[in-house]
């Protein structure tokens, strides 16, 4: 049965699997969780093509993959245009289509935040992008490298703690914040919390139209979800339970 691979460092990108599980009832997928590698956000360029090249390479060599969504950002950046040109198929992935909502959700922003990792700040591809789009948008970036950790240790108090100190950091009275890494999505409802005022965008909304755009639809009576993940980490079971509501049964690969 054809499906569609979607890889990540880590948990993040489950948001991105929850968010087209319940657009597309009938889709089949394969997650695939790099956390033997995980955070992407510190690595060079060049380590994190080659991690995104493998987990490519493994997805595709599981059968009739269909599409791959890379959920995660930082690859996105580093290794987008080189999966197109080595795979013949649609490989979605997540820059382009969060900035999209951004203007869909806010029309002309005059100031935005990026809260992202480090190394997409430093790409500056979210700021570029959206300034190409609007010129006289300010863009204020936060690299925020203790999120991704936190989050994939399920440490409330600490993530607490720790957004208070970046979103201090933004200046201007910033009103939109793009989170620009699809672990900060499984935070959003805390970040809301304690920041009622800030509209927040993030990138499974997005992703649920580029998938209808691009990739064919099934139509699968009984379509499965399959986990693979590098290492085992014995916290996870709980933690992905609890994001996608449903037993993730993780099988531990090499790639």
């Amino acid at each position: 049965m054809a499906f569609t691979g979607i890889f990540d460092s880590g948990l993040g990108g489950l948001t991105i699997l929850k968010a087209l599980q319940e657009q597309f009832p009938n889709e089949e997928f394969v997650y695939l969780a790099d956390n033997k590698n995980l955070p992407y956000g510190n690595k060079s360029c060049s380590q994190i093509q080659d991690f995104a090249l493998k987990n490519a390479r493994f997805l595709t060599s599981l059968g009739e993959c269909k599409g791959l969504i890379i959920a995660c950002n930082t690859a996105s950046i580093s290794a987008h245009s080189l999966l197109t040109k080595l795979h013949k198929i649609p490989i979605i992935e997540m820059v382009d289509p969060t900035i999209k909502e951004l203007f869909e959700e806010t029309g002309m922003p005059t100031k935005v935040g990026i809260l992202a990792t480090s190394f997409t700040t430093s790409s500056e591809a979210y700021k570029q992008k959206i300034q190409k789009r609007s010129p006289g948008t300010k863009v204020h970036q936060i690299a925020s490298p203790h999120l991704v950790p936190l989050i994939e240790a399920g440490d409330e108090k600490q993530l607490q703690s720790c957004l208070v100190q970046y979103f201090s950091m933004f200046r201007d009275n910033i009103e939109v914040v793009i989170l620009g890494c699809t672990h900060y999505s499984l935070i959003k409802s805390l970040i809301q919390q304690l920041y009622p005022r800030i509209t927040l965008i993030d990138s499974p909304k997005a992703v649920i139209k580029e998938f209808n755009h691009n990739i064919a639809i099934s139509s699968n009576s009984f379509p499965r979800t399959t986990f693979f993940c590098t290492e085992h980490n014995t916290l996870w079971q709980t933690l992905s339970d609890n994001i996608l509501g449903i037993s993730c049964s993780w099988n531990v690969t090499k790639i």
